[in-house]
């Protein structure tokens, strides 16, 4: 009895020790998996199983040897610069595994290489024409985890292609000028294969193939039009390369006369409008002082001040690419200010009493007029990744249209775009 009771107490001992190295096992195989280091996950999983684990990992260990085989598939696509074939296979691996920080980081790399452009629901990787539309072979990502693999003709979808809907469902088939035509094939993720059509708006099932558990549930939102795929794989014609998402910018606006400047505005994907204020440092109305008789003869007219203020308004319009024109038009004001103080001592005793006595300054400004603001010049706006902030650049012409006379004068202007 004495020893059955100490044999009891060695088995539950041995059964507790190894059950804490099953989960120590397990645990760093989910570690090692989601750090994307597979062999070493897939290695833990079976350690895992021939310890006594109870929990179904199989797939665990089928998924860390598939990932295995896609990284090592995306890395050597990636170093011989076939960087569409290593998107595609990249992005197969974040759908086993979202947090692989190394897929994750070239996908960025190749975001930012020649080959790749991007657009408000999305972006493109792939071969360009001429006239740097969508052609040849690429792949596009929309922003909602859906894509396109396939070829391209002057920016539409055209050729052989397929879709994949953000819930992993693949329809494979045919596109002519971004319209699917012919008889598809639609591969869900239940394991259901159709072959389908698009007809008056609708897909028709010609045949199912294959039936997976969901297919009944399927086949009646495929006939009524509320396939996740239709928006897209119907006739949807993503944003052309003339197209771009809209901008706003911030900047700051310098000039000769006017060194504080501030210009804001947005653009949409065509046409869009700005508001400006410029001023000199002399923001002071010079009409307000006292004349002095015969201050003119004293004053250096070689070093005088700029007194100018302006407001204006305007249109922006995007050319091509990141280039836009601006134009618009304002009010301002605009005069020369001089400063009389004690610096003229020979003067001082007939002229600036006062100001000695008093240690005032006075300003003489001969003539402050206002008139009509007029403004044009060109507007640079970058962003390598429209999701962040760019850099602006501006250069213009600017007149002020005073009676009887006119100012005209260049600025530059540095900002962000947003």
């Amino acid at each position: 009895m004495k020893h059955s009771f100490l044999l009891l107490i060695f088995y539950i001992s041995c059964l507790s020790v190894f059950g804490q190295d099953n989960q120590i096992y397990l645990q760093r195989a989910n570690t090692f998996f989601e750090a994307g280091d597979y062999d070493k996950a897939k290695r833990h999983y079976e350690a895992y199983i021939a310890t006594g684990g109870k929990q179904d990992v199989s797939q665990r260990i089928a998924d860390s040897e598939k990932c295995l085989q896609l990284r090592i598939t995306a890395d050597n696509y990636f170093n011989e610069k076939e960087y569409v074939k290593a998107a595609e296979k990249y992005y197969a691996l974040l759908a086993l595994n979202p947090k692989d920080q190394h897929a994750n980081n070239r996908q960025t790399e190749i975001k930012n290489i020649a080959g790749v452009k991007y657009y408000d629901n999305g972006y493109y990787v792939g071969n360009f024409n001429e006239k740097s539309e969508r052609h040849g072979q690429g792949i596009y990502y929309w922003n909602d985890g859906s894509r396109y693999d396939g070829q391209w003709k002057n920016g539409n979808k055209h050729g052989q292609g397929n879709y994949y809907d953000n819930k992993g469902n693949r329809y494979e088939g045919q596109w002519q000028n971004d319209v699917v035509i012919g008889n598809f094939l639609i591969y869900f993720t239940d394991g259901t294969i159709v072959s389908a059509k698009y007809v008056n708006k609708e897909w028709v099932i010609i045949k199912a193939k294959k039936k997976g558990k969901e297919y009944d549930k399927i086949k009646k939102e495929i006939q009524t039009n509320k396939s996740a795929a239709t928006t897209k794989v119907k006739s949807e014609k993503v944003k052309k390369d003339n197209d771009k998402p809209s901008m706003g910018f911030v900047s700051y606006s310098f000039s000769l006369t006017a060194p504080i400047g501030i210009m804001a505005g947005g653009c949409g994907n065509r046409l869009g409008g700005y508001g400006s204020l410029k001023a000199s440092s002399n923001f002071w109305d010079g009409t307000n002082v006292s004349n002095i008789e015969g201050a003119e003869a004293i004053i250096d007219f070689d070093s005088p001040k700029h007194y100018r203020y302006a407001v204006s308004a305007g249109l922006i319009l995007r050319t091509f690419g990141s280039l836009y024109i601006y134009g618009g038009l304002g009010f301002g004001k605009y005069g020369k200010v001089y400063y009389l103080g004690n610096s003229y001592d020979s003067y001082q005793n007939k002229y600036f009493e006062l100001s000695y006595e008093t240690n005032k300054s006075y300003y003489y400004a001969p003539k402050i007029s206002a008139g009509l603001d007029i403004s044009a010049g060109l507007i640079y706006a970058f962003k390598r990744d429209y999701n962040k902030v760019g850099v602006y650049l501006s250069a213009g012409y600017n007149t002020l249209q005073l009676i009887p006379d006119k100012v005209h004068d260049f600025s530059i202007g540095l900002g962000v775009v947003f």
